[in-house]
This record gives C-alpha cells, structure tokens and sequence, in this order.
C-alpha cells in the first residue's frame, strides 16, 4: 500500500491545525474578546496551562488530540 500521499496529508493537516489554533489562541487571549468575557474560569485555566507547558506545547496538544484543554466556550467552537 502506498502511503507517502497519507503522510503529506498528515503533514498538512496538522500545519494546518497548529495554525488554526494558533489564531484561535490569539483572538481568545485578547482583554477585549467574548471568550475572556463570558468563560472567565476557562480562560483563566487556559492561562495556566500556558504557564505550566508553554504556549507551543499547549497549541500542539490541542492541534493534535482535538482537546480544549478544558477550554469550553462559544469562541473555540
């Protein structure tokens, strides 16, 4: 079986993914967004997370297990 096209996807797909969540982040992140405004102890868990693993490695686990790192508002939806 050839899965040299599969692994370009893959690749692809998860450029793709970091990128998305990276702007999803960033939008989140801002003092004046809905996100900060209406899930304030989301948010605030996001924060932490960031603190403890670093905002790349939360950005990579999100993009790539689907997870809202217990984020769950209107604005990652």
């Amino acid at each position: 079986m050839e899965t040299a096209k599969l692994k370009k996807f893959a690749q692809y797909a998860r450029r793709s993914l970091i990128e998305q969540v990276s702007a999803k982040l960033k939008l989140v992140l801002t003092e004046e967004s809905a996100a900060s405004r209406e899930s304030v102890a989301a948010v605030k868990k996001l924060e932490e997370a960031i603190q403890l693993q670093g905002k790349d490695q939360v950005i990579e686990r999100v993009a790539t297990s689907g997870s809202t790192v217990s984020v769950r508002c209107a604005s990652w939806t």
